[in-house]
């Protein structure tokens, strides 16, 4: 975000006991019902063990790294003096357990052996040979070499030499029993924490420059054919076909109806491609161009674009952007857009706007070449119904509860203790406000007037003759057929090996290889990275790993085998590989770089270390999520079932069958956060877009390593991994505080929805599935009654007295040190079989950040009934005894999807997604309006204030939404 406006921060005594005691009011909406805590309680009674600790996947591993510690403690008491015998017990105790722990591990190991051995080729034999030797031989030097240190008699060390030469030994054995030797690292590595896009180049002055980008000077020497012809945006989609045969080949009626249904976003670059904005029904200027030109070309009139330099008055601006009322707060909304843009002032106030354009020339008549700007129009804004005056909130009485409720400690900066009994009755009873208002609204009351909403000027040109024209804004300009890379978003997939080191974070080795595309290409496409066997023999191994018979779910191994197979890597794209590996070690890790090149700018990506077998859907969300694609994937479900039962398995594969519950997972994801911005905005004043975002949801495996070896993959659960969520926001008025709050609260509204899309997906009537995200952490550990620490550079100190694991530490370290601030539970959580911490990274001066739970992923962890059925489907595992147990899983899932997508479900959802939006928005300007007192009292920073109070009711709303409360109004 790019602003002009700036504040000073001045932190009183009673200002600081605010926040503080804010932070614990923050999370507690997650458990604000006595249900959803009743879930919590249950969920922490049977005390599930952790299926993401090591030591319950590979106690082996944990025990080893267990003696590497010890053997750290020894040097490090070395270096005080030289009594390490309490050490050395300590050690030598563990080495006779470990003792039996290899021996237990070599007969599972041998049995595996036994079970596979008739499907093992001699080279598979000789292989398992080799590596069950190699593995007892580093057994052995690592427990003679910690025996060896044990058994020492440090005192007989006198020389300075035999001393450090002890020492070396210890070290050399430390390096081996490193933790890349025995578990995965971090998921995901963002340590530069790069949350903002940087600002647009300044705008291009001469024709030569324009020239020099669009790759054309004057009139294209190309042949009239081009002006027909498809390209990556301008595809004839049966969408698109459809569209012209119903509205007809006349020009003019597909330009009003263009003019009159596609809204405009105010971003740079081919993004969507014709078909998407189609669909989306909104897009950038280049976006809708391009639908115009489709439909141009498809009915056989010549059409082409037109790229250079435009002048709008402020007054079009304002209205144009979103309705805004502050010409700055259009500059703010073209940066973030990434627009080339300047401003022109008169007596200091902004009087016009020239700006980088695309739009439309056409042969409407004979061979002249007529200029259409289907991109640019008015809108008459419609305001809401004014709630937060018509139904007050009590803020003041729920800032004195939470003043009384809470224990806080200022110097350490921790809070704890808020019952939330105390929220519950408050909102409750506005709750009942608000349901009592909007049942007294007339008949017929629609969502927008809640919301307020916007309307197109129609456009009702009748004849070419009418048509503007626009020769007289344009400062210069430049023909083209087609966009160039220079105009073109692009999404890159990159994996590479992953390097381990003990002290170091792991990171990326070599590259194994890259795909690029226009974004164009890929909307509303299903893209995956997954796994299968390199060979039939590969192949073989697992499907005889399998028990039998296996009936149900719970007959499906949780493990597999690793040592012997080997599987390939394929980039699937719609379900056509784009690009694959050679032969990976099945549970090798390896490194994935995932992110978008906007159009003259570096490639910006995300990176995530990933298993080998593990599934990933990739979900793109351009500029809004598409109602098309989910349709897409739901008819995709309901014909793999049928298809499944009717034995026709012969078209299936895993993209078209598990594949889909993975999609339905990502897009649900982006689909449900769009619709909560899009409602919140116009109540918090703000106008809001979607700018490219992506994320994954995958399958999760946990690996049993033996000195980097994989040995065993464990089924333990689905991620849910938002790499990035870009948002162009500004407030209407240009303020900052409530720029700050949206952005705050629909940061935390997209981690709650990291638990809560898998909760909704994956429970049913007789189970409740329970997720995990950071403000699920968050708040479980605030229901436990820990501390919750806001950490800043003045107590980063803190930071060593809380209990994490130390990929967690280092990463918040990290961020304190770039100036960030950290909200994060003093001990880890135990929670429905995940065991962790929940933290938020933010910088303090834009309201967005990241929301990580242990592990480094963005996003949130479920562990369901399907996780071992869609990890074996995931890397092509296609015994007819899997085949018969996902046909049921299938069925039960899709029914689950049809319920939520059915018209009364769907009228539901909207009308408790509107009642906690309202709600959201008006308790959070209540309180703010009187934060903002306080503050002024004390010389606080409101935007600070902020940060906090729009997070809190940002979870709030999420919850109500999908706790379904009673419809209002159908």
């Amino acid at each position: 975000m790019y602003t002009d406006f700036s504040t000073v921060q001045l932190f009183s005594q009673r200002f600081r006991r605010i926040i503080c005691r804010l932070v614990v009011f923050l999370f507690t909406f997650v458990y604000y019902s006595p249900s959803v805590h009743a879930v919590y309680l249950k969920a922490t009674e049977n005390n599930v063990p952790a299926v993401n600790l090591l030591e319950n996947y590979n106690p082996l591993g944990a025990h080893l790294i267990s003696i590497r510690k010890d053997l750290e403690q020894i040097l490090k008491q070395l270096q005080v003096d030289t009594d390490i015998k309490e050490q050395q017990v300590a050690i030598e105790t563990k080495l006779n357990t470990l003792a039996d722990m290899k021996r237990h591990w070599l007969e599972t190991l041998d049995q595996q052996y036994a079970d596979l051995e008739s499907s093992l080729s001699k080279g598979k034999k000789d292989h398992f040979q080799k590596n069950r030797m190699e593995l007892i031989t580093r057994f052995s030097q690592v427990e003679n070499q910690v025996n060896s240190f044990i058994k020492t008699d440090i005192a007989t060390l006198q020389s300075p030499k035999t001393l450090q030469a002890y020492k070396a030994s210890v070290i050399q054995t430390i390096q081996q029993l490193g933790n890349g030797q025995f578990q995965r690292s971090a998921q995901s590595s963002d340590a530069g924490f790069d949350f903002i896009t940087p600002p647009p180049r300044n705008i291009h002055t001469q024709l030569s420059q324009v020239q020099a980008l669009v790759g054309y000077v004057g009139e294209p020497a190309v042949d009239a054919s081009a002006y027909l012809q498809q390209n990556s945006e301008i595809q004839f989609t049966p969408e698109i076909i459809q569209t012209v045969e119903s509205i007809g080949n006349n020009p003019i009626e597909l330009y009003n109806w263009i003019h009159n249904e596609i809204n405009w976003i105010p971003s740079y670059g081919s993004i969507q491609g014709a078909d998407s904005v189609l669909s989306t029904k909104q897009g950038n200027a280049f976006d809708t161009a391009s639908l115009l030109i489709a439909l141009y070309r498809y009915a056989g009139i010549p059409a082409r674009y037109v790229y250079g330099v435009k002048t709008f008055s402020a007054e079009e601006m304002k209205n144009w952007v979103g309705g805004v009322d502050n010409p700055a707060a259009v500059q703010n909304l073209l940066s973030q857009g990434g627009i080339p843009h300047i401003a022109s002032t008169r007596g200091g106030d902004i009087e016009q706007f020239k700006m980088e354009h695309v739009w439309v020339e056409a042969k409407l008549e004979g061979d002249t070449w007529t200029a259409l700007d289907p991109s640019f129009k008015q809108y008459v804004f419609h305001e809401g119904d004014d709630l937060k005056n018509k139904v007050p909130f009590d803020a003041q009485g729920l800032i004195a509860a939470i003043e009384t409720s809470t224990e806080q400690n200022e110097a350490e900066g921790w809070v704890r203790g808020l019952d939330p009994v105390v929220v519950k009755e408050r909102i409750d009873q506005y709750q009942i406000q608000v349901k009592s208002y909007l049942e007294s609204l007339p008949e017929g009351t629609t969502l927008g007037d809640l919301t307020g909403y916007k309307d197109i000027i129609p456009s009702e040109v009748s004849s070419i003759n009418e048509l503007s024209d626009l020769s007289s804004d344009i400062q210069f300009q430049q023909p083209l057929p087609s966009f160039n890379e220079n105009l073109r978003y692009r999404f890159i997939v990159d994996l590479g090996t992953a390097f381990n080191s003990l002290y170091a974070n792991t990171t990326y080795g070599s590259q194994i290889f890259q795909y690029k595309a226009d974004t164009t290409q890929l909307a509303g496409k299903n893209i995956a990275l997954s796994f299968r066997p390199a060979t039939t023999e590969d192949e073989l191994i697992l499907n005889n790993s399998l028990p039998a018979p296996v009936n149900e779910l719970s007959d499906l191994p949780s493990s597999l085998p690793a040592h012997l197979v080997n599987v390939v890597g394929e980039l699937t794209v719609d379900g056509v590989v784009v690009a694959q590996t050679g032969a990976i070690p099945f549970g090798d890790e390896v490194a994935l770089r995932l992110g978008y090149q906007a159009p003259q700018q570096q490639w910006k990506y995300s990176e995530n270390f990933l298993i080998a077998g593990e599934y990933h859907a990739i979900g793109l969300d351009l500029q809004g999520a598409s109602k098309k694609q989910l349709e897409r994937i739901k008819d995709g479900l309901e014909n793999a079932a049928t298809k499944l039962e009717a034995e026709e398995f012969g078209s299936l594969t895993k993209h078209n069958s598990m594949g889909l519950v993975m999609q339905t997972g990502i897009h649900g994801y982006f689909a449900n956060l769009d619709i909560m911005d899009q409602l919140a905005a116009p109540l918090s004043k703000v106008v809001s877009y979607r700018a490219p975002s992506f994320g994954r949801f995958s399958t999760n495996i946990q690996v049993s390593y033996s000195w980097g070896i994989p040995q065993v993959v464990h089924f333990s659960g689905l991620m849910m991994d938002i790499d990035r969520v870009q948002s162009n926001n500004e407030s209407r008025y240009n303020c900052y505080d409530d720029w700050l709050a949206f952005n705050i609260n629909s940061g935390m509204q997209s981690s709650a929805y990291e638990h809560l899309i898998p909760e909704m997906l994956f429970s049913t009537e007789d189970n409740s599935v329970e997720a995990v995200s950071a403000v699920k952490a968050l708040s479980v550990a605030s229901a436990e009654g820990q501390k919750i620490f806001r950490l800043t550079s003045d107590n980063a100190d803190q930071l060593s007295s809380l209990q994490m694991d130390t990929g967690v530490r280092s990463e918040i370290q990290s961020a304190l040190n770039q100036g960030l601030e950290v909200t994060v539970h003093e001990m880890e959580v135990n929670y429905a079989g995940w065991q962790g911490t929940g933290y938020i990274v933010l910088d303090p001066d834009v309201g967005v950040g990241a929301y990580k739970i242990s592990s480094g992923a963005s996003g949130g962890w479920v562990e369901t009934a399907l996780d071992s059925l869609l990890g074996l489907v995931g890397i092509d595992v296609n015994s007819d005894n899997v085949i018969s147990v996902f046909l049921s899983a299938i069925e039960a899932f899709i029914d689950s999807v049809n319920q939520r997508l059915s018209t009364q479900e769907t009228i539901f959802l909207v009308m408790a997604a509107v009642i906690s939006a309202i709600i959201m928005a008006i308790v959070m300007y209540a309180l703010f309006i009187t934060l903002v007192g306080i503050g002024a009292m004390t010389g606080a920073s409101a935007g600070l204030l902020i940060r906090f109070v729009g997070a809190m009711m940002a979870v709030y709303a999420g919850v109500v939404l999908f706790s379904r409360p009673t419809v209002i109004h159908d």
